[in-house]
């Protein structure tokens, strides 16, 4: 949850600024709340709650909330421990393989096209 609030920690309700979720943790997946951008919200009378927030790596990771406007103060959350899951399962890739078709033309020109 975020709030926007004075200097005395009282919810300002008449705020309604575009905040933005961010995290240490480059591979986070934030929840996009404004139908933009992932990690952007809109505050509704001063406040507002992500609707998820999901770390994928492992190890302390912050929180930050930062106004996009600039004219309230950013703050960081605290640390969060994230440690990985118990083994699970097997994930299997397979890379596809290209194939190039490599045409000369008249002119001595050529295209490559890849199929």
């Amino acid at each position: 949850m975020v709030n926007a609030v004075d200097a005395n920690w009282n919810v300002v309700t008449n705020a309604t600024n575009n905040v933005t979720i961010t995290s240490s943790d480059s591979n986070a997946t934030i929840a996009d709340d404004n139908g933009a951008t992932a990690g952007n919200m809109t505050l509704v009378s001063g406040t507002r709650t992500l609707s998820s927030l999901t770390f994928k790596t492992a190890g302390t990771r912050t929180i930050t909330a930062s106004d996009a406007g600039g004219a309230l103060t950013a703050n960081n959350s605290s640390g969060v421990a994230d440690s990985a899951g118990a083994f699970a399962k097997l994930q299997l890739l397979r890379f596809a393989r290209q194939r190039h078709r490599q045409d000369r033309h008249a002119d001595n020109s050529e295209h490559i096209h890849c199929v």
